[in-house]
């Protein structure tokens, strides 16, 4: 889906007043669903968001037809994660001194190349402004879900024809899912979680 350039533009903006307000230099994101809420783009690998100035959305494979394309980003295909760095580097980013980075999510072994992109050790977790900024909802963002909403209740009333004694866990969740899709969800949810 789509998402308006003006919706992505609000919430870069929100997040540069959150980061502003706290004296932090950065937010990086490397949780997809928090890159997909901030540039639009399902197809992007990371994104750092400076507490004054243009985004940055980095893609390790050309972009299908969703890159960032608002007044707030600039986008950059990397052949390898440490790119990051390097293209930070070169835009006087990576000197930032506070950045945000979403611990709840990400393990060790990122932390540590995250600090080589970086070139510190001052961290601070940015997750609880994300998801602060995340649970406020927008009218578009509630239309949205309301849109959602209907496509679920008609998946459950056909589950309901679809149970019978001996039906297979999985085949009950392909067919739910084809029909969701018939009804116009684009496929499965994507959450905040670890995902290595």
């Amino acid at each position: 889906m789509s998402v308006p350039k003006e919706e992505i533009e609000v919430r870069i903006t929100r997040l540069q007043e959150r980061l502003q307000a706290s004296r932090f230099d950065g937010a990086f994101l490397a949780q997809r669903v928090d890159i997909y809420y901030f540039s639009g783009s399902q197809d992007a690998d990371y994104m750092f968001i400076p507490a004054r100035g243009l985004a940055s959305v980095f893609y390790s494979l050309e972009p299908s037809n969703n890159r960032c394309e608002t007044g707030k980003c600039k986008s950059y295909l990397i052949d390898e994660p440490r790119d990051v760095g390097k293209i930070l580097g070169n835009s006087n980013q990576a000197g930032a001194q506070l950045i945000g980075l979403e611990l709840d999510c990400i393990s060790f072994l990122e932390f540590q190349i995250y600090r080589e992109f970086f070139g510190g050790d001052d961290f601070f977790d940015v997750s609880p402004l994300v998801l602060d900024l995340r649970a406020k909802k927008s009218g578009w963002e509630l239309e949205r879900m309301k849109e959602a909403a209907s496509v679920s209740v008609r998946v459950f009333e056909a589950i309901k024809s679809l149970l019978r004694p001996g039906i297979r866990e999985m085949e009950l969740a392909a067919k739910a899912e084809a029909y969701a899709q018939i009804c116009g969800s684009e496929g499965s949810g994507d959450y905040r979680r670890f995902e290595k």
